[in-house]
């Protein structure tokens, strides 16, 4: 009778033993799920802000190509009323030098 109560208590013990093992076990698991979320996630938001980061870039070139052809199209009708000027102005003196070539 000792003996099997001995063996009795021997195996609830070990089944306390087992039982603190898997609640260590699970508790494990649930550590290393919830630090994988978090990675997860912080990747996810480092990504989010490259994306961003990205975006308003490509939004600057945008906005400096658009700069870029304005300025040009200035540049080349400034050019285009200067060289007409000139032109009035080259015009004007021909026809003055001819009329005083004439007297």
């Amino acid at each position: 009778m000792q003996a099997a109560v001995q063996r009795s208590a021997d195996e609830i013990k070990q089944l306390k033993e087992t039982s603190q093992a898997l609640r260590d076990a699970l508790d494990d698991l649930r550590f290393e799920k919830d630090e994988a979320v978090q990675a997860a996630i912080a990747g996810s938001h480092d990504e989010i802000v490259q994306l961003k980061s990205v975006s308003a870039l490509r939004d600057e070139l945008e906005d400096l190509r658009f700069e870029k052809e304005k300025s040009v199209q200035k540049v080349i009708a400034d050019s285009a009323d200067e060289i007409a000027q000139l032109r009035d102005i080259i015009a004007a003196l021909r026809d003055e030098l001819e009329g005083k070539n004439g007297d």
